[in-house]
């Protein structure tokens, strides 16, 4: 298993830690870089494995929800 796969894998064992474990983790790796990778695999299972594909984006709410968007000072308060 690559090394992106292995931290998905890990991420999604997370998915019902408690937020501060799951908090902490993201940041180990990095926000974006959790992100961009939880996307893409559910951009790459949207098909195939449409419950992982799901919980791939329910997690990336979730670091939203606990660590706000990715984004810009001045998009975020445009949006």
């Amino acid at each position: 298993m690559d090394p992106e796969h292995r931290t998905i894998s890990q991420l999604l064992a997370l998915k019902n830690a408690s937020d501060d474990v799951f908090v902490n983790q993201v940041r180990a790796i990095g926000v974006t870089s959790i992100r961009y990778m939880l996307f893409d695999e559910a951009d790459r299972l949207q098909h195939t494995d449409q419950k992982t594909a799901t919980e791939c984006l329910t997690l990336i709410d979730r670091i939203d929800a606990l660590l706000g968007p990715v984004c810009s000072k001045g998009a975020r308060q445009a949006g």
